[in-house]
């Protein structure tokens, strides 16, 4: 191109506003320089160079919730008319989302559950720089830590974390024993974390519950967690040891409440007190009504109040056994290898306690100083 440019006398510089990048092809651009005067020119002197457009870099993506993303990148041309981003899915295609005259945008209809990628580059008209680019996963984020609660025979409460920002909410699917899934049985708010089913019959059947969070039609993966009224649950304030056939049983405390406790009032006969399951309330009733001394291990247990109940009692020798049987031998409960107070009395100055070591019980000193675990009925 012949006199491309022309500049006055004595200047010694030229700029090219039209040379660009294209396709991603760098352009080879050669010049000659020359001086004239009329119709003479003087020898020319040459040079070449690269004409491109500068790419962008440091393409940055921030999650700001489930279906919104920011993208930012460094913009390192001058003179551009903006900027393109593209977008493509796990497999599939590139194709063009906008374009923007700022060095960020913001991304909130994508889809989910799948990798999305992203690419920004400069342009002027038809010509554009090389690409900066980068990609996240959309996975929506599934819940954890499900743990159910059992409240009675007919009622268990379910909660859960909640590891997403943005959902529509929470989806839970409920199976009885080997049947087929309840599909949604239950659908809850977004950012709702409790779901309690109240039309249950455990005694009789086992439930299993799948909770996952949704946005319109994409899921998280589902987190499964079963509940049936057995030894080891824990219910009704504490660990069930005992199940008496008819839908009641009873409970331990998860905890001791005493490490050195007496059992109170030695010399003195309490009298009345029973041995056998179902016995340890009211003996408990009769030991805190006729021994005054306070601390002692039955009193600590009448006026306990624990995980929203407050009618516990200290076991009775057989009721007692069957916490060592059912619970300490499984391994469940946290019991020490120590000996625990029973709400039998044995003599005036003897009460049956148990060796949670080796499961024996004998009468021992009132006065002497032992472990105590409340129980309770349902």
């Amino acid at each position: 191109q012949i006199a491309y440019g022309t500049v006055n006398e004595n200047h010694t510089n030229f700029i090219d506003t039209n040379v660009f990048y294209k396709s991603g092809l760098a352009i080879n651009v050669e010049y000659r320089v020359y001086s004239f005067l009329q119709n003479y020119e003087s020898v020319k002197v040459t040079t070449n160079t690269n004409a491109a457009l500068t790419a962008p870099t440091y393409l940055q993506i921030t999650q700001n919730s489930i279906t919104s993303i920011t993208l930012n990148w460094q913009d390192n041309s001058n003179g551009e008319e903006g900027f393109k981003i593209e977008r493509k899915y796990e497999g599939g295609n590139w194709e063009l989302l906008n374009t923007t005259t700022t060095n960020n945008y913001e991304d909130n209809n994508f889809e989910l559950n799948t990798q999305v990628y992203y690419r920004v580059y400069a342009y002027v008209g038809e010509y554009n720089s090389s690409y900066a680019e980068n990609n996240f996963d959309a996975t929506i984020p599934a819940p954890t830590n499900l743990v159910i609660t059992v409240n009675s025979i007919t009622s268990v409460t379910l909660t859960w974390q909640d590891n997403s920002n943005g959902e529509d909410g929470f989806k839970i699917d409920r199976k009885i024993n080997d049947e087929a899934w309840e599909l949604e049985f239950a659908t809850l708010n977004a950012n709702q974390t409790t779901f309690t089913d109240e039309s249950l019959d455990l005694e009789n059947n086992v439930y299993t519950y799948r909770v996952y969070a949704f946005v319109n039609i994409y899921q998280s993966q589902k987190i499964e967690e079963s509940i049936t009224l057995e030894i080891g649950t824990i219910a009704f304030g504490g660990i069930v040891f005992y199940l008496d056939g008819t839908g009641g049983g009873l409970v331990c405390a998860e905890t001791d409440q005493s490490t050195d406790a007496e059992w109170g009032c030695y010399g003195t006969s309490i009298g009345g007190t029973g041995t056998a399951v179902g016995t340890g309330a009211a003996n408990t009733s009769a030991i805190v009504a006729g021994c005054s001394e306070s601390g002692i291990a039955a009193r600590i247990c009448y006026e306990l109040a624990l995980n929203g109940y407050d009618d516990w009692f200290l076991p009775s020798k057989d009721e007692l056994d069957l916490m060592y049987v059912n619970l300490k031998q499984a391994g469940i409960g946290g019991f020490a290898d120590d000996y625990y107070w029973s709400s039998s009395e044995y003599s005036s100055g003897l009460a049956w306690l148990q060796d949670f070591d080796d499961g024996y019980q004998y009468g021992s000193g009132k006065n002497g100083s032992r472990r105590v675990r409340a129980v309770r009925a349902f």
